[in-house]
C-alpha cells in the first residue's frame, strides 16, 4: 500500500472488512496469505462506523515480513456502537514503527490493536524501524486496547519515559506469550524499573 493510498470500507451502520495479506492471525480460509505485506507511511485504511454501529476489521498480515507505518481506523459510530479490531502481524517479522491506530467509540467500548509476531521487544521511547520492536511511543499513542502477543518471548530494552508505559484512561495493554514455539515467557526486568499503569 503506497504512501497517499486510501482504502475506505466505512459505513453508516458499521465498518467493513479490509484484509491485506491475510485474515485475522493468518487463519482466514477465504484467502491465501502473502509472504510480504507493506503499508507505507502516509497510507490510510478505514473501516469505521460513521453513524450507529460497530467498527469493522482491518488486517495487515503476512507469513513472512509485515511492514506498517499506516493510519488504521475502525471506529465505533458517532451515535453508538463499539470500536472494531485492527491487526498488524508478521508470522516471522513485524515492523510496526509509526503505525497509528484508532478504534475508539464515542458511545461504546474501544476496539483492539493486535500485534502478533514470533517474538517482541518493547523498547522505550521511539526510534528507527526494526523487526519485532514495539516502541513505547506507539503504544501510548494508540487509540485502542493494545494486545501484544508473541509465540516465543517478550522482552524490554532502552530507556522508558519516567520508567513507565502510560496507557490512557479507559484503555488496556495486554502482554502475553502463546508458548507455541517453546517460548521463554515475558521478561520485564531487562530495562530496569518498569511499571505499567493507567492515567
Amino acid at each position: 500500500l503506497k504512501s497517499g493510498a486510501i482504502i475506505d470500507a466505512s459505513g453508516a451502520a458499521g465498518g467493513g472488512e479490509v484484509l491485506l495479506g491475510g485474515g485475522w492471525q493468518g487463519q482466514d480460509a477465504r484467502l491465501a496469505n502473502a509472504q510480504q505485506t507493506t503499508a507505507e507511511p502516509g497510507s490510510t485504511i478505514r473501516a469505521d462506523a460513521t453513524d450507529n454501529g460497530n467498527g469493522g476489521t482491518v488486517v495487515l498480515w503476512s507469513d513472512g515480513d509485515t511492514r506498517s507505518a499506516a493510519h488504521l481506523s475502525a471506529r465505533g459510530g458517532a451515535q453508538g456502537g463499539n470500536g472494531g479490531r485492527i491487526e498488524t502481524s508478521g508470522k516471522v517479522n513485524l515492523w510496526s514503527q509509526g503505525t497509528r491506530v484508532d478504534a475508539l467509540a464515542p458511545h461504546g467500548s474501544p476496539g483492539v490493536w493486535l500485534l502478533d509476531p514470533t517474538s517482541v521487544t518493547i523498547t522505550g521511547g521511539g526510534g528507527a524501524a526494526a523487526p519485532n520492536v514495539v516502541y513505547e511511543n506507539d503504544i501510548e499513542a494508540a487509540g485502542a486496547n493494545v494486545d501484544i502477543v508473541a509465540d516465543y518471548g517478550i522482552t524490554t530494552s532502552g530507556t522508558f519515559t519516567s520508567a513507565d508505559v502510560v496507557v490512557p484512561a479507559g484503555l488496556n495493554l495486554t502482554i502475553r506469550t502463546t508458548g507455541t514455539s517453546g517460548g521463554t515467557g515475558v521478561d520485564l526486568t531487562g530495562a530496569g524499573p518498569l511499571t505499567f499503569k493507567t492515567s
